[in-house]
Protein backbone atom coordinates (compact mmCIF):
# COMPACT_ATOMS: atom_id res chain seq x y z
CA UNK A 1 0.00 0.00 0.00
CA UNK A 2 2.54 2.16 0.94
CA UNK A 3 4.29 1.48 -2.18
CA UNK A 4 1.60 2.36 -4.76
CA UNK A 5 1.29 5.49 -2.40
CA UNK A 6 5.06 6.45 -3.23
CA UNK A 7 4.63 5.69 -6.81
CA UNK A 8 1.68 7.85 -6.97
CA UNK A 9 3.52 10.66 -5.58
CA UNK A 10 6.35 10.52 -7.79
CA UNK A 11 3.77 10.52 -10.78
CA UNK A 12 2.00 13.77 -9.88
CA UNK A 13 5.40 15.08 -9.00
CA UNK A 14 6.60 14.36 -12.67
CA UNK A 15 3.19 15.61 -14.03
CA UNK A 16 3.52 18.65 -12.11
CA UNK A 17 7.33 19.42 -13.40
CA UNK A 18 6.66 18.52 -16.83
CA UNK A 19 3.73 20.53 -17.15
CA UNK A 20 3.39 24.47 -17.74
CA UNK A 21 0.98 27.03 -16.52
CA UNK A 22 -1.03 27.55 -19.19
CA UNK A 23 -0.04 31.14 -20.85
CA UNK A 24 3.15 31.08 -19.18
CA UNK A 25 5.42 28.15 -20.53
CA UNK A 26 8.57 27.79 -18.65
CA UNK A 27 7.78 29.90 -15.52
CA UNK A 28 8.42 29.08 -11.98
CA UNK A 29 8.57 32.25 -10.70
CA UNK A 30 4.63 32.76 -9.87
CA UNK A 31 4.69 31.66 -6.42
CA UNK A 32 3.84 34.48 -3.82
CA UNK A 33 1.68 36.68 -6.72
CA UNK A 34 -1.60 37.80 -5.87
CA UNK A 35 -4.21 35.90 -7.95
CA UNK A 36 -5.88 39.03 -9.09
CA UNK A 37 -2.27 40.57 -10.01
CA UNK A 38 -1.80 37.63 -12.22
CA UNK A 39 -4.94 37.66 -13.58
CA UNK A 40 -4.78 41.36 -14.55
CA UNK A 41 -1.35 40.15 -16.17
CA UNK A 42 -3.18 37.28 -18.07
CA UNK A 43 -5.64 39.94 -19.68
CA UNK A 44 -3.10 42.18 -20.35
CA UNK A 45 -0.80 40.37 -22.15
CA UNK A 46 -3.62 38.74 -24.12
CA UNK A 47 -4.82 42.05 -25.33
CA UNK A 48 -1.15 43.17 -26.16
CA UNK A 49 -0.47 40.04 -28.02
CA UNK A 50 -4.50 40.54 -30.13
CA UNK A 51 -3.55 44.12 -30.70
CA UNK A 52 -6.56 44.94 -28.56
CA UNK A 53 -5.47 48.69 -27.70
CA UNK A 54 -8.83 49.27 -26.18
CA UNK A 55 -8.40 46.39 -23.36
CA UNK A 56 -5.14 47.58 -23.01
CA UNK A 57 -5.82 51.26 -22.02
CA UNK A 58 -8.65 49.99 -19.93
CA UNK A 59 -6.05 48.48 -18.13
CA UNK A 60 -3.82 51.35 -17.20
CA UNK A 61 -4.26 52.89 -14.36
CA UNK A 62 -4.36 57.05 -14.56
CA UNK A 63 -3.04 59.64 -14.80
CA UNK A 64 0.05 57.44 -16.13
CA UNK A 65 3.25 59.59 -15.26
CA UNK A 66 5.74 60.19 -17.75
CA UNK A 67 9.25 61.89 -17.93
CA UNK A 68 9.06 65.55 -17.39
CA UNK A 69 8.70 67.93 -19.46
CA UNK A 70 6.35 65.80 -20.92
CA UNK A 71 2.74 65.90 -19.11
CA UNK A 72 1.59 63.20 -17.62
CA UNK A 73 -1.51 61.28 -19.60
CA UNK A 74 -4.52 61.69 -17.65
CA UNK A 75 -7.28 58.97 -18.99
CA UNK A 76 -7.63 55.96 -21.57
CA UNK A 77 -8.86 58.60 -24.65
CA UNK A 78 -5.36 60.23 -24.44
CA UNK A 79 -3.32 56.82 -23.75
CA UNK A 80 -4.14 55.82 -27.05
CA UNK A 81 -3.34 58.50 -28.68
CA UNK A 82 0.23 57.67 -27.55
CA UNK A 83 -0.42 53.88 -27.89
CA UNK A 84 2.91 53.71 -29.89
CA UNK A 85 5.07 55.61 -27.92
CA UNK A 86 5.02 52.51 -25.19
CA UNK A 87 4.10 49.76 -27.82
CA UNK A 88 5.47 48.47 -31.28
CA UNK A 89 7.25 45.56 -33.09
CA UNK A 90 10.22 45.76 -31.14
CA UNK A 91 8.56 46.66 -27.03
CA UNK A 92 5.96 44.20 -27.81
CA UNK A 93 8.04 41.04 -27.46
CA UNK A 94 10.33 42.56 -25.11
CA UNK A 95 7.00 43.19 -22.97
CA UNK A 96 5.48 39.85 -23.33
CA UNK A 97 9.19 37.99 -22.81
CA UNK A 98 9.06 39.61 -19.49
CA UNK A 99 5.81 38.91 -18.55
CA UNK A 100 6.22 35.26 -18.36
CA UNK A 101 7.79 35.76 -13.97
CA UNK A 102 6.43 38.30 -12.78
CA UNK A 103 7.33 38.43 -9.00
CA UNK A 104 6.22 40.60 -5.97
CA UNK A 105 7.22 42.47 -3.00
CA UNK A 106 6.40 44.60 -0.83
CA UNK A 107 6.09 47.36 -3.31
CA UNK A 108 3.49 45.22 -5.41
CA UNK A 109 3.81 43.01 -8.55
CA UNK A 110 6.13 43.60 -11.23
CA UNK A 111 7.39 41.81 -14.51
CA UNK A 112 10.79 40.03 -14.26
CA UNK A 113 13.02 43.21 -15.62
CA UNK A 114 10.16 45.78 -14.15
CA UNK A 115 9.39 46.98 -17.54
CA UNK A 116 5.07 46.59 -15.83
CA UNK A 117 4.38 47.00 -12.44
CA UNK A 118 1.10 46.25 -11.31
CA UNK A 119 -1.69 46.41 -8.31
CA UNK A 120 -4.78 44.94 -8.39
CA UNK A 121 -6.79 45.31 -11.65
CA UNK A 122 -4.53 47.84 -12.50
CA UNK A 123 -1.14 48.30 -14.82
CA UNK A 124 0.39 50.92 -12.18
CA UNK A 125 3.57 51.73 -14.22
CA UNK A 126 4.98 51.29 -17.65
CA UNK A 127 8.79 51.38 -18.28
CA UNK A 128 8.26 51.07 -21.64
CA UNK A 129 9.60 53.37 -24.60
CA UNK A 130 9.81 53.14 -28.02
CA UNK A 131 11.50 55.30 -30.18
CA UNK A 132 8.84 56.97 -31.31
CA UNK A 133 8.72 58.24 -27.05
CA UNK A 134 12.02 58.74 -27.01
CA UNK A 135 11.85 61.31 -30.06
CA UNK A 136 9.11 63.20 -28.57
CA UNK A 137 10.65 63.98 -24.79
CA UNK A 138 14.00 64.88 -27.12
CA UNK A 139 11.98 67.49 -28.80
CA UNK A 140 10.07 67.99 -25.31
CA UNK A 141 13.29 68.86 -23.72
CA UNK A 142 14.46 70.77 -27.10
CA UNK A 143 11.62 73.00 -26.12
CA UNK A 144 11.89 73.54 -22.56
CA UNK A 145 15.40 75.05 -22.90
CA UNK A 146 14.55 77.54 -25.01
CA UNK A 147 12.34 79.10 -21.49
CA UNK A 148 15.70 78.72 -19.41
CA UNK A 149 18.78 80.84 -19.18
CA UNK A 150 21.76 80.00 -20.51
CA UNK A 151 23.52 77.26 -18.05
CA UNK A 152 20.11 75.79 -17.45
CA UNK A 153 19.69 74.59 -21.22
CA UNK A 154 20.85 71.52 -22.40
CA UNK A 155 19.89 68.91 -19.37
CA UNK A 156 20.10 64.73 -19.98
CA UNK A 157 17.02 64.63 -17.42
CA UNK A 158 14.54 67.35 -15.44
CA UNK A 159 14.47 65.56 -12.16
CA UNK A 160 12.37 67.80 -10.16
CA UNK A 161 10.60 70.89 -11.19
CA UNK A 162 8.41 72.07 -8.04
CA UNK A 163 7.40 75.75 -6.36
CA UNK A 164 8.44 76.46 -2.85
CA UNK A 165 6.28 80.10 -1.21
CA UNK A 166 9.33 81.86 -2.42
CA UNK A 167 10.77 80.23 -5.27
CA UNK A 168 11.05 78.26 -8.10
CA UNK A 169 13.03 74.78 -7.91
CA UNK A 170 14.79 72.69 -10.47
CA UNK A 171 16.80 69.85 -10.30
CA UNK A 172 18.68 68.41 -13.64
CA UNK A 173 21.13 65.78 -14.59
CA UNK A 174 23.57 67.40 -16.88
CA UNK A 175 25.48 64.15 -17.83
CA UNK A 176 26.89 62.90 -14.67
CA UNK A 177 26.53 66.30 -12.79
CA UNK A 178 23.44 66.81 -10.54
CA UNK A 179 22.59 70.27 -10.35
CA UNK A 180 20.35 72.86 -8.34
CA UNK A 181 18.11 76.26 -9.80
CA UNK A 182 16.67 78.32 -8.00
CA UNK A 183 14.33 81.28 -9.23
CA UNK A 184 12.51 83.68 -7.36
CA UNK A 185 8.40 83.06 -8.23
CA UNK A 186 8.50 86.53 -9.41
CA UNK A 187 11.52 85.98 -12.03
CA UNK A 188 11.30 84.04 -15.17
CA UNK A 189 13.09 80.82 -16.06
CA UNK A 190 14.95 82.92 -18.90
CA UNK A 191 16.50 85.09 -16.14
CA UNK A 192 19.64 84.33 -14.18
CA UNK A 193 18.95 81.82 -11.26
CA UNK A 194 19.48 83.56 -7.62
CA UNK A 195 21.56 80.57 -7.07
CA UNK A 196 23.00 77.38 -9.04
CA UNK A 197 24.93 74.56 -7.22
CA UNK A 198 26.36 70.97 -8.51
CA UNK A 199 25.89 68.03 -5.62
CA UNK A 200 24.91 64.48 -5.37
CA UNK A 201 22.00 61.84 -5.15
CA UNK A 202 21.51 59.56 -2.75
CA UNK A 203 18.58 56.45 -3.08
CA UNK A 204 17.18 55.80 0.09
CA UNK A 205 16.97 51.30 0.42
CA UNK A 206 14.44 49.75 -1.83
CA UNK A 207 11.64 52.29 -1.45
CA UNK A 208 14.12 54.49 -3.81
CA UNK A 209 12.84 57.87 -1.77
CA UNK A 210 15.66 60.34 -3.51
CA UNK A 211 17.95 62.67 -1.46
CA UNK A 212 19.86 65.36 -3.03
CA UNK A 213 22.33 67.01 -1.12
CA UNK A 214 23.85 70.44 -2.51
CA UNK A 215 26.08 72.96 -0.66
CA UNK A 216 27.00 76.23 -0.91
CA UNK A 217 30.35 77.29 1.51
CA UNK A 218 28.25 76.87 5.13
CA UNK A 219 24.77 76.12 3.88
CA UNK A 220 23.51 73.05 2.58
CA UNK A 221 20.14 72.35 0.31
CA UNK A 222 18.87 69.02 0.98
CA UNK A 223 15.59 68.45 -1.74
CA UNK A 224 13.85 65.14 -0.23
CA UNK A 225 11.75 62.92 -3.09
CA UNK A 226 9.54 60.18 -1.40
CA UNK A 227 8.29 57.38 -3.74
CA UNK A 228 6.55 55.35 -0.95
CA UNK A 229 5.58 56.31 2.44
CA UNK A 230 3.55 54.74 5.26
CA UNK A 231 -0.12 55.06 6.58
CA UNK A 232 -1.03 58.91 7.29
CA UNK A 233 2.50 60.07 6.61
CA UNK A 234 3.28 63.30 4.37
CA UNK A 235 4.26 62.10 0.67
CA UNK A 236 5.45 65.49 -0.79
CA UNK A 237 9.10 66.84 -1.55
CA UNK A 238 10.52 68.85 1.01
CA UNK A 239 13.68 71.19 0.46
CA UNK A 240 15.96 71.54 4.15
CA UNK A 241 18.12 74.41 3.97
CA UNK A 242 20.50 74.66 6.99
CA UNK A 243 23.48 76.51 7.94
CA UNK A 244 26.36 74.05 9.29
CA UNK A 245 24.20 71.56 11.34
CA UNK A 246 21.46 74.12 12.31
CA UNK A 247 18.46 73.90 10.15
CA UNK A 248 17.38 77.00 9.04
CA UNK A 249 13.91 75.88 7.14
CA UNK A 250 11.71 72.87 5.72
CA UNK A 251 9.36 73.66 2.72
CA UNK A 252 6.90 72.01 1.06
CA UNK A 253 8.04 71.85 -2.95
CA UNK A 254 4.66 71.40 -4.97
Amino acid sequence: MKKSFTCCLILIACVLIISPVRGFAEDTSKEGVPKEDLATLTKFTTALQKGDKETVASLIEYPLVRETPLKDIKDKEEFLKYYEDYFDKETIPQVLKDAKSPWNNWQGTATRNGLIWIEGNFIRTLNVSTKKLEERLKTAKGNDSTTLYASAKGYDKLLVDCKTKKHKIRIQKHGEVYKYFSWNNKKSLSSKPEMELSGSLEIEGSAGNEVYTFKNKEYSYVFYAPHVCSGEEDCSPTLTVSKKEKELSVETCD
